[in-house]
């Protein structure tokens, strides 16, 4: 009751609203209310800082953010599919230093 109590922001590169953690919620007759959609788990992150907006990302980002950043983290109240995080590159920057770190950062914050 707590969780869909609040409003939310969502984060969705492709502007969805709704998603699988509302597909969960359905199931147990509740619905949230997302009063934003931004493109990315940043955006929402500075969006909850700023206002009352719950902010739901994957677990390893919020860690992550949580380092750099005042937030309050808690699991979902509802189960949601895995989701698989993957990286590709362009072949030619697979020596490149800066990619390189690039890279070894992405997947620190995703373990």
């Amino acid at each position: 009751a707590q969780f869909v109590k609040w409003p939310h922001v969502s984060a969705s590169r492709r502007g969805y609203v709704q998603g699988p953690i509302d597909t969960a919620l359905a199931a147990e007759g509740r619905q949230r209310h997302v009063a934003m959609v931004v493109p990315g788990f940043q955006a929402a992150i500075t969006m909850a800082q700023n206002s009352d907006f719950i902010a739901t990302m994957p677990e390893a980002f919020g860690r992550w953010a949580k380092e750099q950043q005042p937030l309050h983290l808690f699991a979902l109240p509802v189960m949601t599919p895995m989701v698989d995080i993957s990286m590709s590159w362009h072949p030619r920057h697979h020596a490149d230093p800066v990619h390189r770190w690039l890279r070894e950062h992405v997947r620190n914050a995703t373990q």
